[in-house]
């Protein structure tokens, strides 16, 4: 679970737990949008080269939260802040940088390439990502630099997302969590800063980290919203492109709402599933049935909401708590006894098997960077009475966290209150003749990037799509499947690879 948080947690705050967004109305029809190529934006930006240094100089130690690999590299890569503006612009804007932490884990033998590694979230930082020393991954590991960072906005990145609500501004009852929320993160990170923290930046600055690479094609891994990056830019940069794994794979052509009430379906059937397993192994409290089994659950989150738990000063038990965690450990079946042990133990009044999943939980640093990137991307300002209706539909889809009626305050969302238009548009992706195949991973069961996701995806790219036929949310390199990790480093290293669609069992 630690590794794979790297990975992603999707596009979503899960599960109403943490601040939620809005993005493009609902489309009728998908329309095929032009190619960009971006290259005149991207061209008169030359980044300047790097200088790799050991991760453990005192310089670098703040930048990471575990310990440090004794070979890990790390440097940083200044970046403009705008893209749009010309860098010999007097323009305060165009003088304004994002300063990009990077780290490279050098290749055990002899180097053939870097792979780049693209987290998800947004939100989650990618420094340092895990590839699991197997025989599958050896090849890869032998051959390759893996190259980890934290995107734009994302600590130890600068400048960082920051959106703190203070105490006494979460006392005022008249202004909802959300708007705050916002307001906080206007004062904390400033306008122009949240003006530029969405995909398309990440886009270019994805070009630019393959320049400082000296790469003349990139190479690289998508996880969760990560492949909605490497996927614009496999739109954008076709000639630059010489093989992209996508895991969890981010539709471009579903609008925001869309792919909402979508994630949010894939949630309220993995919690029917999760209930079957707790019912099938006699682990908790839920039923196979999957009405009853929320019947159970509803009643857990009402007596926790009238009475949570209080562990210790800092640390309390109640409705956020459990459907964050929810959110998150529900992505895995390999933390679903942990899960299931945890429930049943607060159906009890006990609180430390809690408390231990708690500490794995996303810290708020990660929330306010989803939430921020999320409204950059996809924030429409839509007036108040059409805004409750289309997140109405969205809270609709998923019922199991539904123990009572919203309020029109936790109705509506965040990005509601964004100050400026997100930069997203929903499309068909258009693709040139030049571009390689990519490669798309997928679990059946995947809760919250869908599975028919990838499959429309892969269509769109006319490449092959790898699936395993389990419960999960991204997992190449991993471990966890020996069977993936072969095919992803086989296309990689691209010898002999054969592009067709594969399945791997659970």
């Amino acid at each position: 679970m630690l590794q794979r948080g790297i990975y992603g947690l999707g596009v979503l705050c899960l599960l109403s737990a943490c601040h939620q967004t809005v993005q493009n109305e609902p489309v009728n029809e998908q329309v095929k949008a032009p190619v960009q190529t971006a290259a005149h934006v991207t061209a008169a930006h030359v980044p300047k080269p790097i200088e790799w240094a050991s991760c453990r100089r005192p310089e670098y130690r703040s930048w990471f939260t575990q310990k440090i690999p004794s070979n890990l590299q790390c440097a940083s890569l200044d970046v403009p802040l705008s893209y749009d503006a010309a860098p010999s612009s007097t323009d305060t804007i165009a003088q304004q940088r994002v300063t990009l932490t990077l780290t490279r884990l050098p290749a055990k033998q002899q180097k053939q390439g870097d792979l780049v590694v693209l987290a998800g979230g947004p939100g989650e930082s990618g420094m340092n990502p895990s590839v699991t020393p197997s025989a599958a991954n050896a090849p890869l590991l032998a051959a390759y630099d893996i190259i980890g960072y934290a995107p734009r906005g994302v600590a130890p990145s600068t400048p960082t997302i920051s959106c703190p609500i203070a105490a006494h501004d979460s006392s005022d009852s008249a202004v909802s969590e959300n708007e705050l929320f916002v307001r906080a993160c206007i004062e904390h990170t400033g306008l122009e800063v949240l003006k530029h923290i969405s995909t398309r930046e990440a886009v270019y600055d994805l070009e630019q980290i393959r320049k400082v690479l000296g790469n003349e094609k990139l190479t690289a891994i998508g996880y969760s919203y990560g492949t909605k990056v490497v996927a614009s830019y496999a739109e954008q940069f076709p000639q630059s492109v010489r093989a992209l794994v996508l895991d969890g794979v981010v539709d471009l052509s579903e609008d925001y709402f869309t792919q909402r009430i979508n994630q949010e379906k894939g949630f309220q059937a993995t919690f029917e599933r999760f209930a079957a397993y707790c019912a099938r192994e006699g682990t908790c409290f839920l039923s196979a049935d999957p009405q009853t089994a929320q019947t159970q659950f509803h009643q857990l989150l009402r007596q926790l909401e009238s009475k949570p738990i209080v562990v210790d000063a800092h640390t309390r038990i109640g409705v956020d708590e459990v459907l964050s965690a929810m959110g998150t450990y529900l992505l895995w079946d390999d933390q679903w006894p942990d899960l299931a042990h945890a429930l049943q133990a607060l159906k009890r009044r006990s609180a430390q098997p809690f408390v231990q999943l708690m500490q794995q939980l996303p810290n708020e640093a990660s929330n306010d960077a989803l939430g921020a990137i999320n409204c950059a991307d996809g924030a429409v300002h839509l007036d108040k009475e059409h805004a409750l209706a289309q997140w109405r539909r969205v809270d609709e889809a998923a019922t199991f966290s539904d123990h009572r009626p919203k309020t029109e305050a936790e109705i509506l969302e965040s990005c509601h209150f964004w100050p400026h238009a997100g930069t997203d548009q929903a499309r068909i992706p258009v693709v040139a003749k030049e571009l390689p195949k990519l490669l798309f991973v997928a679990q059946r069961h995947d809760p919250t990037t869908p599975y028919a996701n990838a499959v429309r995806m892969a269509q769109y790219f006319n490449s092959p799509l790898l699936t395993r036929e389990g419960d999960g949310h991204t997992l190449v390199f991993s471990g966890i499947s020996s069977c993936v990790d072969q095919e992803a480093v086989a296309y990689l290293l691209q010898k002999d690879y054969e592009a067709k669609d594969r399945s791997c069992a659970s």
